[in-house]
């Protein structure tokens, strides 16, 4: 009976070491399952780590690039900058001095235009209708607005030119004035602007003129026809040259005018 109740006891003896150690094996396979799993996701993540940072250091070394690249257009932008602000301040500059220079400038035509205004009362009718276009221009009240100071100098100077190449020369002009009350035509020598003399085709009246702030005054004198149309002659190269004398006229009373 003893011996009976011995078995059970002597086999639970051997079994229980034998299910304790296959319960650690469990555990230990557990744990070797675990490990091994961590193993491969460390592995994964350190992978996944070393692309990434591979990633970053591209993208550290890209950002680096454009800094670069960022540094240098802001340097060449503020040179471009301070060079513009220069190339704006000698513009200025500039203006200002073209302003200066064009109000001088218009200073000088308006004294021009008034000794051109002075001497056109002494421009013989055919001169003055050479020069009509710019004559009125000139005495035109409005012509700061209407033309252009180059348009203006333009005009001055025509006039003034007209009057220095005739003031230099003889000229023989073919006019229309009033002498003795009676309106012919009659060839006009003039000298320069100091004197002229005139003389009817039929040699029959003849006379001088000096430039008056009206216009020119005409004085009869027939006694210099036959001198005065030698001299038109002469001028008109239908006469051999030779010295002619004339009077040099003084101010003497207006017989008549021109215009």
């Amino acid at each position: 009976m003893n011996q009976s109740r011995s078995l059970p006891v002597i086999g639970l003896g051997i079994l229980l070491p034998c299910w304790l150690a296959f319960a650690e094996v469990k555990e230990a396979r557990q744990l070797i399952s675990e490990w091994v799993e961590t193993e491969r996701i460390i592995s994964e993540e350190k992978a996944d780590w070393d692309t990434d940072r591979e990633l970053l250091k591209d993208l550290i070394d890209t950002l680096k690039v454009e800094n670069v690249a960022l540094d240098q257009n802001l340097a060449k932008s503020e040179a471009e900058m301070a060079d513009v602000s220069r190339h704006r301040a000698h513009l200025n500059e500039r203006r200002l001095r073209a302003k200066d220079a064009v109000e001088i400038l218009a200073e000088k035509i308006d004294e021009l235009e008034i000794r051109a205004q002075d001497l056109l009362p002494a421009f013989p009718s055919p001169l003055r209708d050479r020069v009509g276009r710019f004559a009125e221009a000139i005495q035109d009240p409005n012509r700061s607005g209407k033309f252009s100071l180059r348009e203006r100098l333009e005009n001055v100077i025509a006039v003034l030119q007209a009057a220095n190449l005739f003031h230099q020369g003889v000229n023989l002009e073919k006019q229309k004035f009033t002498i003795g009350g009676k309106t012919r035509e009659f060839q006009v020598l003039y000298y320069g602007f100091a004197v002229g003399y005139f003389v009817n085709a039929a040699a029959t009246t003849a006379g001088y003129g000096t430039p008056g702030k009206d216009g020119w005054n005409w004085t009869q004198a027939d006694d210099l026809a036959d001198k005065v149309k030698q001299a038109v002659a002469i001028r008109n190269k239908r006469a051999m040259a030779t010295f002619v004398e004339l009077p040099l006229p003084g101010k003497a009373p207006p017989e008549g005018k021109n215009e």
